[in-house]
């Protein structure tokens, strides 16, 4: 990690005249620009300040603490460090405002407040009300089919970016949409950049970077993308996968894969195979998901269909599926706990009821009364009959 560095673009104003006695400037804001004089993506560190070459003019960033150069980007200290991809002018996720304050990630519903999230004036994300003109976009904007609109001050900006031979992208330091020269298109991936497939793709010095993952690529803790190593799966990349979200993550072959379902307009959901079955992208028709009223394991949610919509609970000590001697031809889910194994439907064990109450175990041994271990299809669980 390099810390302050003064650029080629600073040295070049600096010592133009030569040695004349006239005090040097440094690049203002909407100055002119050669990109190849800003080394670190078209970026560089001066005086605490992060300095970047855009179509050819020049923008400035003032950071609060110094300025310092990271994965080839100049950045403000303190920026982006604990809070992933989220800054001070925070996203919108969803209609949920959030930005990073004090190194923390601070968020709000906006739904609470009957707003929707967007930007105010100085284009730091917060709840705000929706207006008629700009309806869902905000003071960030959106490219579509090469325009750019944005919501400014409650008034919707519209650029055709074809009408200036230019494509429609988004600005370096404020994230916004807007017409940039062709040969700095990136469209909406930045310099972090996202997983595409088996590929990371990420924007370096105005152009697009393909990198291919032969493994897969996959997301941090931090939502940096990142290649997969192919060694072994860990405890969260299984074989019959998982949702969260609309994130399928699953195991293949010791290689752990994630995918956005979004991408294609699908919906992370189960998909059943005979007794057993997995979790994959599918089709939004269904509202469970493929979910049915047997509950399975999502992860450690044990998961179910109810009246047509989806019921979700947590297991503190774990999420199972087994098949029992009842019931053959079904695998059913159940949360671990005191019970261990042991759910309320109950087994046999020689001739004694085992079953969980409660989160206590309860056993009887139907010996004592002269009766028999046997499962009860009337009341779907194991009990002690008088039939053996």
């Amino acid at each position: 990690m390099k810390k302050y560095t003064l650029g080629l673009a600073i040295l070049a104003l600096i010592y133009a005249a030569g040695c004349s006695d006239d005090s040097p400037k440094t690049p203002k804001q909407g100055d002119s620009c050669n990109l190849a004089d800003y080394p670190y993506s078209g970026t560089l560190c001066h005086k605490s300040r992060v300095y970047a070459c855009t179509n050819g003019k020049v923008q400035i960033k003032a950071c609060q603490k110094d300025c310092q150069i990271s994965n080839n980007i100049a950045v403000c200290i303190g920026e982006m460090s604990t809070c992933g991809n989220i800054d001070d002018k925070g996203i919108c996720e969803g209609n949920v405002a959030k930005r990073c304050h004090n190194g923390e990630i601070v968020e709000h519903d906006c739904s609470l407040d009957s707003k929707v999230c967007g930007r105010d004036a100085a284009l730091t994300v917060d709840c705000v009300q929706a207006t008629s003109e700009c309806g869902e976009i905000d003071a960030k904007g959106i490219c579509e089919n090469n325009v750019a609109k944005r919501c400014q001050a409650n008034q919707l900006i519209v650029d055709d970016c074809s009408e200036t031979n230019q494509n429609c992208g988004r600005d370096f330091l404020t994230d916004v949409a807007t017409c940039i020269d062709k040969s700095l298109d990136c469209g909406d991936i930045d310099i972090i950049g996202k997983c595409d497939d088996n590929a990371i793709k990420y924007c370096n010095n105005g152009k697009l970077v393909v990198t291919p993952c032969p493994h897969g690529c996959l997301y941090d803790d931090k939502g940096t993308p990142d290649c997969a190593t192919g060694t072994e799966c860990t405890a969260d990349f299984t074989v019959t996968g998982k949702c969260e979200g609309e994130i399928l993550k699953y195991c293949d072959n010791k290689v752990r894969r994630t995918y956005n379902c979004a991408m294609n307009q699908q919906v992370c959901g189960y998909v059943k195979d005979g007794i057993f079955g997995y979790f994959d992208c599918i089709d939004a028709t269904d509202p469970c998901r493929g979910y049915d009223d047997v509950p399975i394991c999502n992860g450690n949610m044990l998961t179910q269909c109810v009246e047509q919509r989806i019921e979700a609970k947590a297991c503190t000590g774990g999420c199972l599926e087994e098949i029992t001697s009842a019931k053959p031809d079904l695998l059913y889910g159940f949360c671990t706990g005191p019970c261990g194994s042991i759910t309320e439907v109950g087994e046999c064990r020689d001739n004694t009821v085992v079953f969980c109450n409660d989160g206590t175990l309860i056993e009887e041994n139907c010996s004592l009364t002269n009766r028999y271990c046997r499962f009860s299809s009337g009341d779907d669980y194991f009990g002690c009959s008088s039939r053996p």
